[in-house]
């Protein structure tokens, strides 16, 4: 059943595999169905020789825990996880429809600093649920935030894969020790504060970080730091500030607020960043006059959109839960 395409197949005797979305280093993603509500999801497979390795299973695994411990209407929900008795491990998530905030960003290059503001209000209430659980997500960037209309919202946010996430509590498997060797730098480089990046200890306070470089890139239009080369980049994070708004978008006319949240939120030392998703939530809605910061996250989802086979624009979004995590020097 581990072939080059898997459509047509049933995992466990439920999900049928209608169509083959997108193929990763490790994972593809399918458009799946159930063999008896014929509910649509999108099911995650970890494909050879990676289902054989202990340590990418454990993160696969580490994924559906994580995922499905936290239910928030801005985190996509996690319906099951199995290994089928051929060996195949799978993830079964809602199937979202829409496009990622990088898709958005290629199309519009920045958006309107209201508009922005409203969508990091809605990811740092997702990180705050998630932290609540002491889960960090570790990989935020524009690509893991999912945009789908819902309820009139045109910029609804689902924040997806946590194939990197870390428990705060421990990353131990009682039998097998470690998932995450000291030392090992796991994420997307334009994202990572310098304690991730250097591979030193972290906690939710990189996610704080990552938020406000999404801010910055959603409002500006630049990331806050990007060198010519990798080497480069990690030597901004290191050392240098972001330029403010009146440097690089002078034409913007932003408020010295936006450039007072994006120096505390990227602070170098975690202790000198905001202290909780929360607090940097209520500094952007102010910031953005978001009297209704609230509203986008007042109702679950009650209701999955009628069946279909997703578009390429559902695409974005699959190719990252297709990279479960990613190892740099």
């Amino acid at each position: 059943m581990q072939g080059p395409n898997l459509v047509d197949a049933v995992l466990d005797g439920r999900y049928r595999l209608v169509k083959q979305l997108t193929r990763g280093g490790m994972g593809e993603i399918y458009a799946a169905e159930h063999v008896d509500t014929r509910r649509r999801f999108a099911v995650k497979i970890l494909r050879e020789p990676w289902s054989r390795d202990h340590v990418t299973r454990e993160r696969f695994r580490l994924e559906a825990r994580a995922t499905s411990k936290i239910v928030h209407p801005h985190i996509v929900e996690m319906i099951d996880f199995g290994v089928t008795d051929t060996g195949v491990c799978y993830l079964v998530m809602e199937l979202l429809y829409g496009e990622d905030l990088q898709a958005t960003i290629r199309r519009e290059v920045r958006l309107p600093l209201r508009r922005s503001a409203k969508i990091l209000v809605q990811i740092c209430k997702a990180l705050a649920a998630a932290h609540s659980h002491g889960i960090v997500h570790r990989d935020l960037k524009p690509g893991n935030c999912f945009r789908i209309g819902f309820q009139g919202v045109e910029d609804f946010i689902k924040l997806v894969d946590f194939g990197i996430a870390k428990k705060l509590e421990d990353e131990l498997d009682s039998s097998n020790g470690p998932l995450t060797a000291a030392g090992t730098v796991l994420g997307t480089i334009f994202y990572m504060p310098p304690e991730q990046a250097t591979g030193g200890r972290i906690d939710h306070r990189v996610d704080v970080y990552a938020a406000g470089a999404v801010f910055y890139q959603l409002v500006t239009g630049h990331l806050p730091f990007r060198g010519r080369s990798p080497d480069e980049t990690f030597r901004l994070i290191l050392i240098d500030d972001p330029k403010p708004a009146r440097v690089i978008a002078p034409e913007l006319d932003l408020p010295d607020a936006f450039d007072a949240i994006i120096r505390k939120a990227l602070a170098k030392r975690p202790e000198s960043r905001f202290e909780s998703m929360d607090e940097l939530a209520a500094a952007i809605a102010a910031l953005g006059g978001i009297d209704d910061a609230r509203r986008a996250s007042a109702s679950m989802i009650a209701s999955q959109p009628a069946p279909e086979t997703p578009t390429r624009r559902t695409w974005p979004w699959l190719a990252a839960l297709a990279r479960p995590f990613r190892r740099r020097p």
